[in-house]
């Protein structure tokens, strides 16, 4: 029993009283969040984004596909009530959008790594991992990093899993959250009704459930969501930010 407690990860509560409820994000750990794809894998980074650096955290964002100037805009967006497209007014070059003076403090804990700085590599993602100064690190998202040689998708999402899963485990005072397709066959066989799996079916390969910690799987409707906002146009920055939808536990280690 005293090694078992020796060896219990210590919580990260990001402070979302029933998100941290649910599944807490554990430092030393990999929480692995599988969707569909264009379901709001971004939004939900950005999401957890703002509320760990309301609570003090220090974080850090990989960008996969977003520049830096993009991803602060989107957080911007959940602060000041504004659109995306309102923030980026009179702005000429939106990947090189800086947040203005007055509200730079709310993002004096944050680092942002784009495509831009980590090439989408491997090695690259593994220094970030084993070196970042923060409490929590968003990977946005996993089938985006390519080999060197020309590799499969499977072999990329097994070097990838092996990747942040050792380096993860030489940080004991380290969160990391990243996101993951689902893998088309498993949307396919839940859309027909059938029963669901105890385990998501990440894209391209089990080792992307098999070396995380804990795996969620998040599934909205967006065409419920599209109903709503032609009934009744309630879709606000807030409601965008962060759609509502369906959160499952999948696997915790």
């Amino acid at each position: 029993i005293d090694s078992l407690v020796r060896e219990r990860k210590e919580d990260l509560p990001i402070g979302i009283g029933w998100f941290d409820a649910m599944v807490p994000l554990m430092k030393g750990c990999v929480t692995r969040l599988g969707c569909p794809s264009n379901t709001g894998k971004s939004k939900f980074c950005y999401w957890i984004t703002n509320a760990a650096l309301q609570h003090g955290l220090r974080v850090g964002i990989v960008s996969t596909e977003i520049s830096k100037g993009i991803v602060l805009s989107n957080l911007e967006a959940h602060h000041t009530g504004m659109s995306v497209r309102q923030i980026f007014q009179g702005v000429k070059d939106t990947e090189a959008y800086t947040v203005p003076e007055e509200r730079k403090e709310l993002y004096k804990h944050l680092l942002v790594f784009d495509q831009h700085f980590t090439k989408n590599t491997l090695p690259t993602l593994g220094a970030i991992i084993r070196c970042c100064p923060c409490d929590l690190l968003l990977i946005d998202y996993a089938q985006m990093f390519r080999g060197e040689n020309g590799e499969t998708l499977y072999e990329r999402m097994c070097q990838y899993a092996e990747t942040v899963s050792e380096a993860t485990q030489n940080r004991s005072d380290l969160a990391v959250f990243d996101t993951s397709q689902l893998s088309n066959d498993d949307i396919d066989h839940r859309s027909s009704g059938k029963k669901k799996a105890d385990a998501a079916g990440l894209k391209g390969a089990g080792e992307l459930t098999a070396y995380a910690d804990i795996v969620l799987e998040y599934m909205r409707d967006k065409e419920q969501e599209r109903k709503q906002r032609a009934v009744d146009g309630t879709f606000g920055p807030a409601e965008e930010y962060m759609p509502e939808g369906e959160l499952a536990l999948r696997k915790h280690r």
